[in-house]
């Protein structure tokens, strides 16, 4: 994995202009600093290396003139405040073993081994410089060379060649820059590039310097070119490509050319930059001079092939030397081929041609070398690893292989065989989920070695696959070795994520991937046989992927992970494309299952540990899934509208239609749409990707004619001498293949999920078409009728039959074999693409596309079985394709823009609704739909059916608005969330499914995971029992409906029964089809231990304990265990994992009991807690045990013990019959213990992960792991409600927890292991929240309704009726709020933006004010402002006159609710201790209190309520402090959950998450009051006159307070909460969650209060009438408490009873006890139905007559 940042060895192509010369400034004021005064003598290649010219002290005291080379080292971007720590920490990682090893020493290696050579220029010494550019936070360290200064031979070069010994000079330099080579390459160094400016006259003699590409052989990275003029033909890529022999004899011999060329230049005084083209294409002008012996000499070193050159400098110096001793010499002319000579004139052995780059070394060698790790040195491996890369990408530019046209932005799919697209480059741009800026993907991936792991995601065509090949491509095209002041050597390899296997074997051995390392083994193994590509071999990838359970271990893993683990110089990116493309398929093991591509994400973070691995993985879906902090997302956004328009112009089209069709634009986005688009002829009806794609197959388009080109593509292949000519298939042939075979593979690979597939499953799948029977195939009696663009002639004699025989001939022809027909839609149509033994689509959109064809095909020949050879029952059967299973979203989407179904529009026809359409085309699915009206069977296939045809109406049309739905099976339909408008559903068969949200709407108390890992089962308190997909998140049905509260689901019997336990009743189902087997009616919980055991439960008579008995299955006997607590014993009673024992907690006594089920006894451990319990009170609430065993845990109110049970066991003594009761010895050294946080308690536990860790959640919403064994406990999440059950899954080191809680929500948590613990991500499945009623507006005529995640209504009370706008709610609007005025109204989105909007005052306008979730809004009362608060921010404000945005500076930047006063002067901000009070005009803070702790509250115990005194708060500014003489505060956890300010200005109201409601004086912020709601608070409401004020009580009731008094005058009370039941209409259900006043009446009595709950409900009660019960005080409550002006409650368990009480003073309160509900509206979230009509529905129907009146108050005409 490699880190993102820092910028090594940089050049100016990493920087803007402006930042380049930044630092270029900063580099030369620290030269002046260091060095004095300085002038530059040059720059290096992209100025990654200066010269400079200084004056320095020589070591005898004088001055003189030296040069010093800097290198570009490493630089860093950091904070403006750290700069100068950042550059030491950046000089001390240059100083690093690390960083020396890769750079450093590689510089002093070029340098200090060759100082003693005079002709080569030495180094006086290195030093570092440091540098700061403060203009862009930049600092860095560059490397200093100091050199002697000498003449550079190229600022001579004229002066040079005009001297009259010139001939005599240019001998000279040869035979001293050959000293200088024998000395570099006697050392294995290559200089590599040789010219006049790197030749410098120094002390007399002529010297070779700059060694700025120069490499040492044993650590070879990459042959760069040098300096183009002087390099030799093998330093040039085009060379290569054109001569390929070239590339294995890269070796020293290319610096004996250059020197060669130079020579050249000088002696003929002609500039070799002329003769460029002509050398590099084996030609070099013969030179005009005197010399025949120097003539020949060049000549000979110059030559193209490098074994026709000096095979080493000895032979070319003893040349020279030979000509300056006699000027007659002339060389023979076989001198070049001398080879194996060695000279010793220095000491050192010189190289020849054979031994430069051995076999063993050689990257270009024929035979390559075995994957030998340990007998391989680490430039080998990397040369090694380097051909791998490189076969790769030769093979894949290979004829009819996947990639062979895809040449980087030229052509996306071949149009015949020789047609070639114009290049062009595409920008595509992305971004992370954390910013929102767009940056060109290609700058993401611009250079290589800065690659670091990445994730990119899009759809298809957007350039994913694309974008890893160009990486590919410019690695490996024409390139040899990465740059040697690379930190390594950065090797790229394509792995294709789609060859997974989908089945047990070698891949996948005990629940753990290798795939990933076997597909690099084939990579190696394919390039070390130089033959096919053995990942597409089949006995191949049997051999090493294995197929079977059955296989032998082998070697091939350890061996590629020593290669990817070992520091051999190559970095590995790993370019892993395609991780969509992965199978779901699971696969089970011996100890647990998984899915494929679970594995390989598994396999993927193994990975990512490697240091020398960096990763890139492709999809076209966010897989949900972390790979941890430091690897992006990148979400590819496509084109941007500039690019489009000029790609446009470039193809002569106008871009005028283009930019005003938003949904031609957007498909324009996408790369391969457009170049498709580009190419078609008819472009006026084109707007969407199937009809692109549509038009570029159909016929009308002359650019690729699927029935009219055939004749031009086999002249394009005759002209091009193709090796594929088909001559033997004719027009018509190929029509068939085209309108039928390629379609129905599209459709099997489509169905079937592949990419790719073999030539033997091709040939059944087409022979399946040609031979078809039936009369419904295509050769079938309706197809022959049908298909009469195949007949010749009237008789029809000569139809598609004739042709399929045709095809059938050919194959018969070919031996049996579909080669021929294959290889025609391979090479001529260039529809598929091969790879050895497997083809596939070139593209996933043609796959989609041609089976999107097949769809359309099959549904046009049952339309016309049914109505013109009038067989509906045949053209049903015609549509089984439509029957099996649910279609693929993209099938969906192409059919409906194919057939043109979006632009269909309905209109009013004699006050029906009916389709306006031009063509029959678009009338298709309307047709095929309504073939299914009145057929009600009892078989899922027809609503499969049913359900797909309308997918495809919904993607068309974005709604389901005025469709004919009449006499249809709706049953498997679901239409929440969906427009239907206008739609007639009379006579249809409809369920609740059909409308109403399909989740539980009570307390979720048990959970289940399948054991095979794929389902799980939720039960609820109201007895329903449901069925999930757990991989997909996805709901199934409601399985059963027992009426009483699930206590306990279990799968038995090995999977194949299911346990459910009711408060009411026990049942044992076939765990299949859940046919019932057994049931225990009078048991109110079974527990079974999954063999022959089972514990039913019986409630006492008392009602306040059960007993537990067990039940063994055999006998049928009983045995008694005790008793338990009846409102906690599901969680009490548990049975070990050997199913030997029974913990239990005993009611009696208050202890843990242990039952023996060998002997029928119990044992009682005594631990000191326990003792303590009994004087403290506290009480058990939970037990679990291990999977092993081994650990039992026991949580009470107090403390939360893990024990060990083996070590207690040994403590225990069973007697033969009743308790023995054991004082526990040294039990601290039996378990561990968690302390239970204050004012919570645990309502479940699990041990989960291989039980490393615990799961406890709390009654405070809060959950928490704990690793027990290293004694660390980690707070995972606070839900929205109280934690009810949870089930684990633990798979390949995953854990899936699926959490229920008590207002029916259900969220899945996914974590991996202790190490990202910390990353856990959760997932609503359910959420109850998200579909309740958050806000209620009291407008003119009626409310407005919010449901923020399901979208916005408005009621209108006269003529009782909801209309819908869902709109809103789908695009994830987090808060609405309107002005007070009503003119404006604000939206805040999830992602920190607020959209404004007015249809009074022109404003449309969107303002990014965060990037975090806004939770709450609110306008001032003047409308001047609006006040916004954050998730986890400060709150802001903003002027709506010129829509600033201001910040408010709280505690700790942020706050959990900001409210204007009344008046609006004021702002309050409550976050957790702190009530802050703000200036609205200075945003600045006024003063601030914290939280009352006192504990005086409305009292549960003595029944009163209580005044507070006036708070002395004293703030002390020095200190920061806030006191009060009398009290003593403490830190405060809570949240504030809700403030209301009262519109007199005297009085707020805060409520927190613990149930309390603070009443404090607005002006100095004193409480008052503390009132108990006893749950959590989301709305408190004022009259406009401020005396009253409701808030919610309890679990679903209201309390109206008289302000003046702070009494409770009147209960609105909840259905479930009601002491006496209401005698009129009931009341809420669940959760109050807003509360306002509706005054428009002119008397108390007539005013409403107006409440919505969680229960969907929205109700007006009148709460202000008298109706007091006159009757005694029962005299058992004893509850009655006088407190002076105090109104006395009775309370029993928080019911309340009514009456007129008279205080100690005298004073006579009244207090109602239940107000009645005038009215109540069901507001179902995401139900869009005005103007449908339900009426006369079919008799299985299930809709209640409430249902009935919900859907009618929402629109719907129902009678």
């Amino acid at each position: 994995m490699r880190t993102h940042g820092q910028k090594m060895f940089y050049t100016e192509q990493e920087f803007s202009k402006a930042e380049f010369e930044a630092i270029e400034r900063a580099r030369e004021q620290a030269i002046l600093n260091k060095y004095g005064n300085f002038s530059l003598l040059g720059t290096g290649s992209l100025k990654m290396s200066h010269v400079y010219k200084v004056i320095a002290k020589s070591g005898s005291g004088s001055e003189e003139a030296v040069a010093l080379k800097i290198i570009s080292g490493i630089t860093q971007e950091c904070n403006s405040s750290d700069l100068e720590l950042s550059k030491n920490q950046l000089k001390v990682k240059l100083r690093s073993n690390e960083f020396e090893n890769s750079a450093e020493s590689e510089i002093k290696l070029q340098y200090d081994g060759i100082n003693r050579c005079p002709n080569i220029i030495p180094l006086d010494g290195t030093d570092l410089l440091d540098w700061i550019c403060p203009d862009f936070n930049r600092v860095g360290v560059d490397y200093v060379l100091k050199m002697p200064l000498a003449d550079c031979l190229f600022n001579t070069i004229k002066d040079f060649q005009q001297t009259e010994d010139h001939t005599d000079k240019v001998i000279q330099l040869g035979i001293d820059i050959c000293t200088a080579l024998e000395n570099l390459h006697a050392q294995e160094i290559y200089h590599r590039d040789i010219k006049p400016a790197n030749i410098y006259f120094y002390h007399g003699n002529y010297c070779l310097g700059d060694f700025g590409i120069a490499i040492h052989k044993t650590s070879l990275k990459l042959f760069e070119i040098g300096t183009e003029a002087y390099c030799a033909p093998e330093q040039y890529y085009k060379a290569r490509e054109m001569n390929p022999w070239l590339c294995r004899k890269y070796n020293h011999r290319v610096d004996i050319y250059s020197l060669g060329l130079v020579l050249y230049e000088l002696s003929g005084k002609k500039s070799v930059c002329n003769f460029f083209d002509q050398r590099i294409n084996g030609t070099l002008p013969e030179l005009s001079i005197e010399s025949e012996g120097l003539k020949r000499i060049i000549h000979t070193a110059c030559q193209f092939d490098p074994d026709e050159r000096y095979q080493n400098a000895t032979i070319f110096k003893e040349n020279l030397e030979r000509l300056q001793q006699d000027k007659n010499y002339i060389p023979s002319q076989e001198i070049g081929t001398i080879s194996n000579k060695t000279v010793t004139q220095s000491g050192y052995q010189q190289p020849t041609g054979d031994t430069c780059i051995g076999k063993e070394r050689d990257p270009y060698d024929d035979e390559f070398d075995p994957i030998e790790i340990e007998e391989q040195t680490g430039t080998s491996i990397a040369n090694n690893m380097w051909n791998v890369g490189l076969f790769w990408y030769e093979k894949s530019q290979e004829p009819a292989s996947r990639f062979a046209n895809l040449k980087i932005d030229k052509n996306i799919m071949p149009l015949t065989s020789s047609e070639w697209e114009p290049s062009y480059n595409f920008p595509i741009k992305c971004h992370t989920k954390s910013t929102s800026e767009e940056l060109p993907l290609a700058q993401v991936i611009a250079n290589i070695n800065n690659i670091g792991d990445m994730y990119l995601i899009g759809e298809g065509g957007s350039g994913k696959t694309t974008a890893l090949y160009s990486i590919m491509q410019d690695t490996y095209k024409g390139q040899m070795y990465p740059t040697k002041y690379s930190e390594k050597i950065t090797i790229p390899l394509f792995i294709e994520l789609s060859k997974a296997p989908d089945i047990c074997g070698k891949a996948y051995q005990e629940g753990h991937s290798t795939f990933i390392q076997r597909y690099i083994y084939l990579l190696i193994k394919s390039a070390q046989q130089k033959g096919e590509m053995l990942t597409e071999d089949k006995n191949a990838v049997r051999e090493v992927f294995g197929n079977s359970n059955s296989y032998e271990q082998d070697d091939i893993v350890s061996t590629v992970n020593h290669l990817l683990k070992e520091d051999n110089g190559v970095q590995y990116l790993l370019l892993l494309d395609g991780l969509n493309e992965v199978s779901r398929k699971e696969l089970a093991f011996a100890e647990s299952s998984a899915t494929v591509v679970e594995l390989i994400i598994n396999e993927i973070r193994e990975l990512q540990e490697y240091s020398n691995v960096t990763v890139v993985i492709t999809s076209r879906a966010d897989e949900a899934v972390s790979f941890g902090a430091y690897f992006p997302k990148y979400y590819l956004s496509g084109i941007d509208d500039t690019t489009i328009k000029q790609y446009l112009k470039d193809n002569n089209i106008s871009s005028h239609d283009v930019m005003q069709n938003p949904r031609l634009l957007d498909t324009l986005r996408v790369p391969f749409f457009l170049k498709l688009y580009c190419s078609l002829i008819f472009k006026s009806e084109v707007s969407t990707p199937g009809e692109i794609l549509y038009n570029f197959f159909n016929e009308r388009t002359a650019m690729y004619s699927l029935r009219k080109r055939i004749s031009t593509i086999h002249a394009e292949q005759i002209l091009t001498v193709s090796a594929h000519v088909y001559n033997r298939i004719t027009e018509k042939m190929q029509w068939f293949i085209l309108d039928f075979l390629i379609p129905e593979l599209g459709w099997y690979m489509e169905k079937n999920d592949l990419y790719t597939i073999d030539l033997e499953t091709i040939q059944k799948i087409m022979v399946a078409v040609l031979t078809g029977t039936c009369e419904t195939d295509i050769c079938g009696k309706y197809g022959i009728s049908m298909f009469r663009d195949y007949h010749n002639g009237n008789d029809g004699s000569i139809n598609v039959k004739t042709y399929a025989n045709q095809l059938l001939a050919l194959i018969s022809n070919n031996n049996g074999s579909m080669q021929e027909i294959i290889d025609y839609c391979v090479y001529s149509l260039g529809i598929l693409y091969v790879n050895n033994q497997d083809y596939g689509f070139i593209h996933q959109h043609i796959r989609d596309f041609f089976a999107s064809m097949k769809l359309i095909t099959v549904m046009k020949m049952a339309l016309y079985i049914a109505e013109d050879m009038s067989d509906k029952n045949a053209g049903l059967r015609c549509l089984t394709v439509l029957n099996d299973g649910f279609l693929n979203e993209k099938i969906a989407v192409f059919v409906g823009e194919i057939l043109g179904e979006y632009l269909n529009t309905s209109i009013l026809i004699d006050i029906k609704r009916q389709t306006a359409v031009p063509d029959e085309k678009r009338l298709l699915l309307t047709k095929v739909l309504s073939l299914y009206k009145g057929i009600f069977s009892k078989e899922e296939s027809v609503g499969t059916a049913i359900v797909n045809l309308l997918t495809m109406f919904e993607k068309a049309h974005k709604n389901l608005d005025n469709l004919d739905l009449s006499k249809l099976d709706l049953s498997r339909c679901n239409f929440n969330g969906m427009s239907l408008k206008g739609s007639s559903l009379d006579g249809s068969l409809v369920t609740k499914q059909t409308f109403f949200p399909y989740g539980h709407t009570s307390e979720i108390t048990c959970i289940k995971v399948s054991p095979c890992g794929q389902y799980f089962l939720t039960g609820d308190s109201a007895g329903i029992v449901k069925l999930w997909h757990l991989k997909t998140r996805k709901y199934i049905r409601t399985v059963l409906n027992l009426k009483h509260a699930i206590n306990n689901i279990q799968y038995i019997g090995n999977g194949t029964e299911l346990l459910v336990s009711t408060t009411l009743g026990v049942y044992i189902y076939e765990s299949g089809n859940y046919a019932l087997k057994t049931q225990y009616k009078m048991a109110c919980y079974g527990l079974s231990d999954m063999k022959n055991k089972m514990i039913l439960a019986h409630s006492s008579i008392l009602g306040k304990t059960v007993k537990i008995d067990i039940l063994h299955n055999e006998s049928d006997k009983k045995t008694n265990l005790g008793y338990v607590r009846s409102d906690l014993y599901p969680k009490l009673i548990a049975f070990s994992p050997d199913r030997k024992y029974v913990a239990f907690i005993d009611n009696q006594i208050n202890v843990l009991v242990i039952y023996n089920l060998d002997s029928f006894s119990c044992a009682v451990p005594l631990f000191e807690t326990d003792i303590k319990k009994s004087l403290f009170g506290s009480v058990f609430t939970s037990l679990c045990f291990d999977s092993t065993g081994n650990y039992l845990a026991v949580a009470d109110t107090r403390l939360i013990r893990i024990i060990s049970f083996n070590k207690l066991l040994k403590q225990l003594t069973f007697p033969s019959k009743g308790k023995r009761f054991h004082r526990v010895e040294n039990e601290q050294e039996l378990y561990m213990q968690i302390s239970v946080p204050d004012n919570t308690f645990v309502t479940t536990l699990k041990f989960i992960n291989k039980d490393a860790f615990l799961t406890i959640g709390f009654s405070n919403k809060a959950m928490w792991l704990f690793n027990y064994k290293e004694n660390r406990c980690y707070n995972m999440a606070s839900l929205p409600s109280v934690i009810a059950s949870i089930d684990i899954l633990c798979e390949n080191n995953i854990c899936t927890a699926v959490i229920g809680d008590a207002d029916a929500n259900i969220f899945i948590m996914k974590f991996n292991n202790l190490k990202s613990i910390d990353k856990t991500e959760i997932f609503s499945i359910y959420n109850t929240g998200s579909r309740c009623i958050d806000s209620i507006k009291v407008l003119p005529g009626g409310l407005f309704v919010s449901a923020r995640r399901e979208g916005q209504a408005y009621y209108d009370s006269n003529l009782n009726k909801i209309t819908a706008d869902p709109s809103t709610g789908r695009e994830q609007f987090s808060y609405k709020v309107f002005s007070h005025s009503k003119k404006l109204a604000a939206l805040g989105k999830e992602t920190g933006a607020i959209y404004i909007y007015s249809l009074h005052l022109s404003v449309d306008k969107t303002i990014q004010i965060s990037n975090t979730h806004i939770t709450y809004m609110e306008f001032s009362p003047d409308d001047k402002l609006l006040l916004i608060t954050l998730e986890n921010a400060a709150p802001k404000v903003m002027r709506m006159d010129s829509f600033d945005v201001f910040t408010l500076n709280t505690f700790h930047q942020k706050t959990d609710k900001a409210v204007f006063s009344a008046d609006g002067k004021c702002i309050f901000c409550c976050n957790g201790n702190y009530i802050e009070k703000f200036s609205s005009k200075t945003y600045e803070r006024l003063y601030y209190v914290k939280k009352y702790q006192e504990p005086y509250h409305e009292n549960t115990v003595d029944r009163t309520l209580n005044y507070f005194k006036e708070d002395n708060y004293q703030y002390d500014p020095a200190t920061d402090v806030i006191c009060s003489p009398d009290i003593m505060y403490q830190q405060y956890s809570s949240k504030v959950t809700t403030v209301s300010c009262s519109p007199d200005f005297l009085y707020m109201a805060i409520a927190w998450d613990d149930g309390k409601v603070e009443i404090r004086e607005m002006e100095t912020l004193s409480c008052i009051a503390i009132l108990e709601s006893n749950t959590f608070v989301q709305s408190i409401a004022f009259t406009s006159n401020g005396e009253i004020m409701a808030v919610p009580f309890g679990k679903s009731s209201v309390k109206i307070y008289d302000v003046n008094t702070w009494h409770c005058i009147s209960i609105l009370h909840g259905a479930e909460e009601a002491y006496i039941k209401p005698l009129s209409k009931e009341g809420h259900t669940k959760l109050v969650t807003c509360i306002c006043f509706d005054e428009k009446a002119d008397s108390p009595d007539k005013k409403q209060v107006i409440t919505a709950s969680n229960d969907g409900t929205i109700k007006y009660w009148k709460p202000f009438s008298t109706n007091i019960i006159d009757h005694p005080v029962v005299k058992k409550h004893k509850y009655l408490l006088a407190c002076k002006k105090v109104i006395k409650i009775l309370w029993e368990k928080f019911y309340i009873l009514s009456g007129t009480f008279v205080g100690e003073d005298g004073t006579t309160i009244n207090c109602n006890d239940i107000s009645n509900c005038d009215k109540t509206i069901y507001y179902v979230p995401g139900l869009d139905i005005d103007g449908s009509t339900i009426r006369n529905l079919h008799p299985d129907s299930d809709l209640s007559e409430k249902d009935l009146y919900v859907l009618k108050l929402n629109g719907a005409i129902t009678e």
